[in-house]
């Protein structure tokens, strides 16, 4: 097995990233330069991680096939996990035309603010005035889902100076001043309130998965735990009476007295009363609920558990029974059948005492599955022991 850390990308591998409608073969060329250029033997590669595009994952002509084909007919796809998460998250909200045009509102509020050294100047201004922190609008990114997350978190901490600002350049009847008073309509009408306020704890929960997917120290055991957790989190976010809801109603109640009442009655003539309550459970939870079936359902495959049987080398998991693993190792032999012969369930049946004898004596108990089976790599005594292990 081989695990590889590229390091600093090469001119030729830059380039590529920069050319557009790239073509399998010419990615599948680049990518073998680029790692024969860092001394790795691509024929021991067994593994390949992309994204879900066509042009890597094609069964048949993707760059990952074409590992397959010409070096080993064993070597396996992995869907990158942060960009099935994405893809969760982009399906979950199709259906659902209120979560869409929140999310479109993000960014329009983004473009009319910061498009403008005027409008920008002006939301500062009114931050300073009110002694409020000195926040900035993040630009939302579909190819980036999450970071929604970090755009909502910005909107909601300054929504009072947001609103003044827009009313200020509503007010002074210029040419922006009808999309000024678009955005406010729709920032003071509370559904739109209400599902941004409900979409923030949704989506934190759903971006401490997405940074821990793309640490380096992270393996899939602890992949499975985070994503029960966060399955578990979004559960409990079904509930309306959380404390975060309740704090939402607060914020949602305060929000109808940051206006002066003039321009509350001029912007408010054109929401619609609605049931708060019903729109969570109408809209809330069904976004919720396809959240959670995308995950159980992209996230299972074939490929995670076959690298599950991987954990037995876990010092954690090793038993003193006999059987151990036995059947892991089989599962590794048979899709491995042209690296491995009969000998390598007899080294396992040595090698488990081994692991074993570690566990007990605890040399490194705080070492993460990941860490140990590169620790156990890289130790040339047990190479030249037990070769195909």
């Amino acid at each position: 097995m081989l695990f590889a850390f590229l390091g600093e990308p090469t001119e030729a591998f830059i380039s590529l990233l920069k050319i557009k409608n790239k073509d399998a073969q010419t990615i599948f060329d680049t990518i073998v330069q680029e790692l024969k250029s860092k001394n790795i033997d691509v024929t021991k590669i067994r593994f390949t991680g992309f994204d879900g595009a066509s042009v890597f994952s094609g069964e048949f002509n993707g760059v990952a096939a074409k590992f397959r084909q010409i070096y080993s007919d064993s070597t396996l796809f992995i869907h990158c996990r942060g960009h099935i998460l994405q893809l969760c998250l982009l399906s979950a909200c199709e259906d659902i035309p209120e979560i869409q045009e929140s999310l479109l509102t993000l960014k329009s509020l983004f473009n009319f603010i910061n498009r403008s050294s005027i409008r920008l100047s002006r939301f500062n201004d009114i931050q300073a005035l009110l002694n409020h922190p000195q926040l900035k609008l993040v630009q939302p990114g579909d190819t980036r889902w999450l970071s929604y997350f970090r755009c909502i978190t910005a909107v909601i901490r300054c929504y009072e100076p947001l609103l003044l600002t827009l009313a200020h350049i509503m007010n002074e009847r210029s040419e922006a001043s009808p999309d000024a008073f678009g955005l406010l309509s729709i920032l003071q009408d509370e559904s739109t309130t209400f599902t941004l306020f409900s979409l923030e704890p949704i989506l934190e929960a759903l971006s401490i998965l997405s940074k821990w997917i793309q640490t380096k120290n992270g393996d899939f055991y602890q992949l499975e735990q985070l994503m029960l957790g966060t399955l578990l989190r979004l559960e409990e976010l079904k509930d309306i009476n959380v404390d975060e809801y309740k704090q939402i109603f607060e914020n949602i109640d305060k929000q109808k007295t940051l206006l002066p009442g003039n321009l509350n009655r001029k912007t408010r003539s054109t929401t619609n009363k609605i049931n708060l309550e019903e729109l969570f459970n109408d809209k809330i939870i069904k976004f919720i609920d396809k959240i959670i079936s995308n995950i159980t359902a992209r996230f299972e495959s074939k490929v995670l558990k076959f690298l599950n049987c991987f954990l037995i080398f876990d010092l954690a998991e090793v038993t003193n029974e006999e059987q151990y693993a036995v059947q892991k190792i089989n599962i590794i032999k048979q899709q491995y059948s042209n690296d491995f012969n009969d000998d390598l369930l007899n080294e396992w049946k040595v090698f488990r005492k081994y692991l074993f004898t570690q566990k007990q004596q605890k040399t490194s108990p705080n070492l993460t599955q990941r860490q140990q089976c590169i620790d156990l790599v890289k130790n040339g005594m047990l190479k030249e022991i037990y070769p195909q292990l």
